[in-house]
């Protein structure tokens, strides 16, 4: 008996960890870095719409003081993550 779950599970340990490292609970290091990724996903994302527009239309618009001050605001809560992980590590 012993001899026949022996040979089940030694084969199989390394699906078994696979496993729990695809859902294993997230940390909070893995919560702020996947913050940290959407921010920087969405100031990418602004930078590119705004290098699209022509900056005589946007001036015209007064859109370029609200994307530069989300982009700010952005900015500022990626340096605070960014200083909390390091802290922590």
């Amino acid at each position: 008996m012993g001899n026949n779950y022996a040979s089940f599970v030694a084969p199989n340990i390394s699906i078994i960890v696979t496993i729990y490292a695809m859902y294993r609970p997230k940390t909070a290091m893995d919560r702020r870095k996947s913050a940290m990724d959407r921010c920087k996903s969405a100031m990418d994302h602004e930078k590119l719409r705004m290098d699209r527009e022509e900056l005589s239309m946007a001036q015209r618009n007064g859109k370029i003081y609200f994307h530069s001050t989300t982009m700010n605001q952005c900015n500022t809560t990626l340096n605070k993550q960014k200083t909390q992980c390091t802290e922590k590590n």
